[in-house]
């Protein structure tokens, strides 16, 4: 690191990378806290492909064993969180018996009473046995009542979340597949004229030829537009739509994304490298590298 501080200015690193200078400098200095795994990878890769003179050994090693650590306390303070919750649910379960216990204990001296109750005033008539009658049974439906309400009302939370979580998957799905499938074809009416025929199949070309690269999860990406050489960098998991009437080569730092450019649809699915070429209205992937396309 050392080396490339020497040679060069946090201006120049960063015109070269688009990396900002608050997060090179953490970089160099080993700072890892503030910055994600993923961008960490991220930005290691953007330096090796800029400064391949540059040996980040060590910058990298120091990067993975920190991020190596922080997922060894966070799976530890999980194993915590995991006993205290089942300690709670023992705590719960406690509570749960002995409410249980003292309701059923208060029900019996209940009953016990009104027995006792009749007993004394048995030769009073059927005035008083009646009521008692229906003291008891308003007690068992009150109590009947309200078992029935709290399952009723896990049942109730529990399909409420199953349904809530269903709804977020089917809007995510629903709003991947019309990026996805965004080409709508309008009805042209047989009496318009030759100029807004024309405009309109400008349009529909303009529309066919979107590039769309859908992430199945975050992914850094980098586009080249071959016609000038002008590369920019993403790092995201939201769909991207790109030209698809230039020449593009684009830079994947994993397989999991899927892309969709006329009629072809194109999911590496791998966690590797993927490289994709796009030149003169066909989308492959490529083992070459940029480098070949430059010349």
């Amino acid at each position: 690191m050392d080396k490339i501080r020497k040679q060069y200015s946090l201006r120049e690193i960063e015109e070269k990378t688009h990396i900002s200078p608050l997060v090179l400098e953490k970089l160099f200095n080993y700072e890892f806290s503030s910055i994600s795994e993923i961008k960490f990878k991220g930005f290691i890769y953007i330096l090796e492909n800029e400064f391949e003179n540059i040996d980040l050994t060590k910058l990298k090693e120091e990067g993975e064993q920190f991020y190596s650590e922080n997922r060894k306390n966070l799976s530890e303070e999980k194993i915590s969180q995991d006993e205290d919750l089942k300690e709670s649910r023992s705590i719960y379960l406690i509570t749960t018996i002995l409410l249980l216990l003292i309701g059923g204990l208060i029900f019996y001296m209940q009953k016990n009473e009104i027995k006792k109750i009749v007993t004394e005033k048995q030769n009073n008539g059927s005035f008083i046995e009646n009521k008692i009658i229906e003291l008891n049974k308003s007690i068992d439906d009150n109590v009947e009542s309200r078992v029935k309400n709290i399952e009723t009302d896990k049942i109730v939370k529990k399909v409420k979340e199953e349904n809530k979580s269903l709804e977020e998957n089917k809007s995510l799905e629903e709003n991947r597949s019309l990026i996805a499938e965004k080409v709508v074809i309008p009805a042209i009416d047989e009496d318009i004229n030759s100029s807004d025929e024309t405009e309109q199949n400008k349009n529909l070309d303009d529309i066919n030829n979107s590039l769309v690269i859908i992430p199945k999860q975050r992914v850094w990406f980098r586009v080249t537009y071959l016609d000038t050489l002008k590369r920019k960098n993403y790092i995201q998991a939201e769909p991207e739509e790109l030209n698809g009437s230039r020449d593009l080569y684009i830079e994947f730092g994993h397989g999991m994304e899927t892309l969709v450019y006329r009629n072809q649809r194109i999911s590496p699915y791998t966690v590797k490298k993927v490289n994709f070429i796009l030149k003169d209205g066909e989308l492959n992937i490529t083992d070459k590298s940029i480098k070949e396309f430059e010349k």
